[in-house]
């Protein structure tokens, strides 16, 4: 997704990148900007067979955003973890994770991201708070 710099890949590096949204997953895929991501973790609509949103399939709270977290760090696609929702409490050794927190950023820009930012710095991780200027809260209190 992610054009690879040069010198990245020679120091055996990759970028990956990744959105964990409490927006809608449909919307967020129609952005000029989906072609820079791995993946998208988002609500979702349920819709009938001429594509018209008959009720809401999935919302994406706190809670459904560690779990998208969990998933990354663990290696499970969105397709695999939309297929067995479960499949993310399967225990993986920390040395066996695909993308360790350690090595995760994570930006976000609202209390719905705070577990996120919590299980990021926890295991080493960085986060970043994205507020907008006219905010009573800072970013680096945010996150």
């Amino acid at each position: 997704m992610i054009k690879q710099n040069k010198d990245f890949v020679k120091a055996g590096i990759s970028l990956e990148c990744y959105i964990i949204s409490s927006g809608i997953e449909d919307l967020i895929k129609g952005s000029v900007l989906t072609k820079y991501f791995d993946d998208i973790f988002a609500g979702r609509f349920t819709t009938d067979m001429h594509g018209v949103i008959t009720g809401i399939k999935s919302s994406a709270t706190f809670t459904e955003k560690t779990k998208f977290l969990y998933a990354i760090n663990k290696g499970i696609t969105g397709t695999d973890l939309r297929k067995k929702p479960y499949l993310v409490n399967n225990a993986v050794k920390r040395v066996d994770r695909r993308i360790s927190f350690e090595h995760m950023i994570y930006l976000g820009d609202g209390p719905s991201d705070i577990p996120c930012f919590s299980a990021i710095r926890g295991y080493g991780g960085n986060c970043v708070g994205i507020v907008g200027k006219d905010s009573a809260v800072k970013g680096y209190e945010l996150a």
